[in-house]
């Protein structure tokens, strides 16, 4: 009677976004792992595996379904945030337990970066005019961190600085000086290419050249 009070009372507390379809009982996939993340990192948490211990203290906290736990422990074990510590007989006393990477995504706070869903809707609530196309590649660029590709996050990151600073700039500049950019730049890429036209060119006619390459050993 007490599991089923404690399941209720957290069911009928949590509260669960919409989902498109307007499913009542639909949880954010990024909610829920928050969810387990926060139970985990509890001191003295209880964290065995079986359904009636960490799993069903999700369901009281979050409000999801039972499966919907089961698989967001899963998750957090497949992104190497979580393991399980087989250290006690019988597998339902088996204990989740956070990695390395797990404590620092605990510690994150709200600005955490492995939770790139969480991370984004944070910043459209304090910062509703920023550029679609900067949210854009800064999605990008968390998905990449998540996937430790840290070279492609950070070239992702610096392009979505450079398109809310861009952004910025565009009402302070008058509209005949950023033509004048934009045609300087049409410009110099022309030149450039001419430029190179004209030696491809000169490299053909030249008769030296001809010569040099016709006795040049082949490598």
């Amino acid at each position: 009677m007490c599991g089923s009070t404690t399941h209720t009372a957290g069911a009928r507390g949590a509260r669960r976004p919409p989902s498109p379809s307007g499913d009542e009982g639909y949880l954010r996939p990024m909610d829920l792992r928050r969810h387990a993340i926060e139970l985990l990192a509890t001191p003295q948490g209880e964290t065995r595996f079986g359904s009636s211990y960490l799993p069903a203290q999700i369901v009281a906290r979050s409000g999801c379904r039972p499966h919907e736990a089961h698989a967001a422990l899963w998750g957090l074990l497949g992104e190497g945030i979580a393991y399980l510590d087989p250290g006690q007989q019988g597998p339902d006393n088996w204990k989740w337990r956070l990695t390395e990477v797990g404590l620092l995504a605990a510690s994150g706070g709200t600005w955490e970066p492995r939770d790139p869903d969480g991370f984004l809707r944070r910043l459209r609530m304090q910062a509703p005019d920023v550029d679609p196309a900067a949210l854009v590649y800064l999605d990008e660029s968390l998905r990449a961190f998540g996937a430790q590709c840290y070279l492609s996050s950070s070239v992702m990151l610096g392009v979505a600085a450079e398109q809310v600073f861009m952004g910025l700039a565009r009402p302070s500049l008058p509209r005949p000086a950023l033509a004048r950019r934009s045609s300087a730049k049409r410009s110099t890429t022309r030149a450039a290419r001419r430029t190179r036209a004209s030696t491809s060119s000169a490299r053909c006619s030249n008769p030296t050249a001809r010569a040099c390459r016709k006795g040049s050993p082949t490598h």
